[in-house]
């Protein structure tokens, strides 16, 4: 039944280690800052770049008390405001209205957003178009018999649950003495890169250097289960509801990679899950999509102006892992890719990280560069 899907013995990381090293391609900063009020498909939308905290975000300017798309800048009020409408509203990260007019209600609205290294993205997507104007289209490989992608393109990257899921995680709250005494968050760099989700009043940070190591943690935040996954791969993080066909269910690390992303399982089917694509990808919820909720990825030094509750995630796991080292450093600063993708553009570094938007299978890309000009 999984025909054609290679296995690979040596561990990717490994692999990496022992490469010679390449000019770095991700570790310069760009120091822009600033808001694209863009349209899509129809739907106006606003992208907000932070190049020194390396965070791209994007939401909709449709907004149901106004007769006209919001058109949005950076606020200049102090955090944890970050952007403000016409209307002088402002707004934080997670697009939570401070003190607005028409109060919660006035909430930016959602937009599906990935943010990500750019080779995945003509991998996954059909029809992609560039903010400075480039249109591409792919076409996408077709899948194999009862599956949703082709098995010419997955990969065994270890056993399942090899990289084992953190399952009871444990956390620090950012204010108070643990936090100061905490070894791995001493050590932890300004701009090391951070999961932030955010639930009601409730912040929950994950910082990469754990992920790398286990990659999916089942969380709850404020009373609701949430399966949270970062690839190192392709440098995406995605949270869904945990719940399968209506129940709760834990998910775990399949140990395969499609288009080199991370598939993961839940433990009630143990049907197989596309962290990108966030649907079904094989097994009794073939083609089922989950519930995404929406987070953003920033750097450690942005997480102190967080307000409200914020939690650190701890190395308290279970697991002797030597948190405060990467595995994956020699992969980011190259622009190798691990495993063949599907489809390949080279009209952009391919370990450039970046934001596309997603309309089913059409995207529009966002760099930090599209930022310098505004």
């Amino acid at each position: 039944m999984m025909n054609k899907i290679y296995v690979f013995l040596v561990l990717i990381f490994s692999f990496f280690s022992c490469q010679e090293e390449e000019p770095s391609v991700t570790s310069d900063l760009i120091l822009v800052q600033g808001v694209i009020n863009d349209d899509f498909a129809g739907e106006p939308v606003a992208i907000y770049a932070d190049g020194i905290n390396q965070t791209l975000v994007a939401f909709s300017r449709d907004h149901s008390e106004y007769n006209e798309p919001l058109t949005l800048s950076m606020s200049p009020d102090l955090a944890p405001a970050v952007l403000q409408d016409q209307f002088g509203n402002n707004y934080d990260i997670n697009g939570k209205s401070l003190g607005a007019e028409f109060g919660n209600n006035l909430d930016l609205k959602k937009v599906n957003f990935l943010v990500g290294y750019w080779f995945i993205f003509p991998a996954f997507f059909e029809n992609i178009t560039q903010f400075n104007g480039q249109v591409s289209s792919n076409s996408l490989v077709s899948p194999s018999e009862g599956w949703l992608v082709s098995t010419d393109f997955i990969f065994v990257g270890s056993s399942r649950d090899g990289i084992p899921s953190i399952d009871d995680p444990t956390f620090i709250p950012l204010s108070g003495k643990e936090f100061v005494d905490d070894p791995f968050y001493s050590s932890l760099g300004q701009h090391d890169l951070v999961t932030v989700l955010t639930i009601g009043n409730t912040s929950h940070v994950y910082p990469h250097k754990i992920l790398e190591y286990h990659e999916i943690v089942n969380d709850q935040i404020e009373g609701q289960n949430i399966a949270l996954s970062y690839c190192p791969l392709t440098g995406t993080s995605r949270a869904w509801k945990s719940e399968v066909k209506n129940d709760f269910s834990e998910f775990g690390v399949s140990g395969l990679l499609y288009n080199n992303n991370l598939i993961l399982y839940d433990r009630s089917t143990e049907s197989y899950w596309s962290q990108i694509l966030e649907k079904s990808i094989y097994g009794d919820c073939l083609a089922e999509e989950i519930s995404p909720i929406q987070l953003y990825e920033s750097t450690f030094n942005s997480v102190k102006r967080l307000q409200g509750d914020v939690q650190l995630l701890s190395t308290n796991t279970g697991f002797n892992y030597l948190y405060n080292q990467s595995i994956y450093d020699d992969y980011r600063i190259s622009e190798r890719v691990s495993f063949p993708i599907s489809n390949q553009d080279n009209s952009l570094k391919p370990k450039e990280r970046v934001l596309g938007i997603i309309k089913g299978n059409q995207v529009k890309i966002y760099t930090f560069d599209d930022f310098n000009d505004l």
